[in-house]
């Protein structure tokens, strides 16, 4: 059975990582214990790839995906009419 680890799981794994204290193999063991799913070694490797990215992130904690915007100056000025938007009451469809 495959389960899919939300953010907030991948952030507890790299804290507990302690900046490479601990094995793969270990941290597999402690995170499938935890959490109560099977978590591989190769998943741990995964995610201890995108460390820095993870706990610098401000992702909602039960998301389960981070897709970095392809145009971020589109996406914030897009963001900021739609916050103007909703605070004049506009339905947008």
């Amino acid at each position: 059975m495959r389960s899919e680890l939300t953010m907030a799981e991948r952030i507890q794994i790299c804290r507990h990582h302690k900046g490479g204290r601990i094995m793969n193999k270990a941290l597999s063991l402690w995170a499938s214990e935890k959490m109560g799913k099977p978590i591989s070694e190769m998943t741990i490797s995964r995610i201890l790839k995108c460390k820095i990215e993870l706990l610098g992130s401000d992702v909602g904690s039960n998301r389960k995906r981070y897709r970095k915007p392809e145009c971020p100056n589109l996406e914030s000025i897009l963001y900021s009419w739609f916050l103007t938007m909703q605070e004049a009451n506009v339905t947008i469809s």
